[in-house]
């Protein structure tokens, strides 16, 4: 998300969301998830969501899931492209998360794409926003040496519009350090999409690890974040670093699979 160049995301299929806004039936407006009451300022963004996609104007809403929220794993982009492919079924996976990057700017104010795409195509991808392209991931050499992600969650919630901004302040107040870590972060990308080809298992714990020592220094991690990267450390990670925009969220540790 922070970076300048390419980014990187992996599909953890086993996370989803349902919307029920047609079946649901409500004598008040209602929005739930997991039949819990959605927070207000959440609830104007999706009506506001609704009406960007020229939908009829949600009374009650139902969604249904196990993504966790304001964690850094894109459940507002979930959300809608989960959306999108309800109501457009016309439309193919590119179309769809195409449509859901420019939704999902009602929740962040600025959406990178990467989120949308690796959720509609369902695949691990590398994304230049500024180059508007992607390319998919070959994620046979990472399979065959047996690698796996897990996540821990800090247990803190973050905004992303938030951390944005502060991202901006950061670089209005000192631009060449902004600069500085922003070319690490972008050769950190590229170079883990060539250690996925050549030898994941050892060229990609060093390169997570230097990015999240530049979150560390952008101060985008916090005592939360560090005691999951440690955490992760201790029950054998490889490596860890932070989902997302950071300053909370899940952090995620590369793991040799046991056998």
């Amino acid at each position: 998300m922070l970076s300048r160049g390419w980014a990187i995301a992996f599909p953890y299929k086993d996370f989803c969301i349902q919307i029920d806004d047609e079946n649901f039936e409500s004598a008040e407006e209602s929005f739930l998830y997991n039949n819990e009451k959605i927070e207000p300022s959440s609830q104007s963004k999706i009506i506001e969501l609704y009406s960007f996609l020229k939908l009829p104007k949600v009374k009650s809403l139902k969604l249904t899931g196990n993504i966790p929220i304001a964690k850094g794993l894109g459940s507002s982009a979930a959300l809608c492209v989960a959306l999108i492919k309800r109501h457009f079924a016309d439309k193919n996976p590119t179309e769809v998360a195409l449509l859901a990057t420019k939704a999902e700017e009602i929740f962040h104010g600025q959406s990178s794409g990467i989120d949308p795409h690796t959720i509609s195509l369902e695949k691990a991808i590398a994304m230049n926003p500024s180059q508007n392209n992607f390319i998919e991931l070959d994620l046979s050499l990472f399979q065959e040496q047996g690698l796996t992600f897990k996540l821990i969650d800090s247990g803190i919630e973050h905004d992303t519009k938030d951390v944005i901004s502060k991202i901006s302040q950061i670089k209005k107040l000192d631009p060449r350090f902004w600069n500085y870590k922003m070319d690490q972060l972008a050769f950190n990308a590229e170079a883990m999409i060539e250690a996925l080809k050549l030898n994941p298992k050892k060229l990609l714990p060093p390169l997570m690890t230097q990015s999240q020592n530049v979150f560390r220094h952008l101060q985008l991690s916090n005592q939360a974040c560090e005691k999951a990267v440690n955490t992760h450390k201790k029950n054998g990670a490889l490596a860890a670093k932070i989902t997302g925009a950071g300053c909370g969220g899940y952090v995620i540790g590369l793991y040799k699979k046991e056998i």
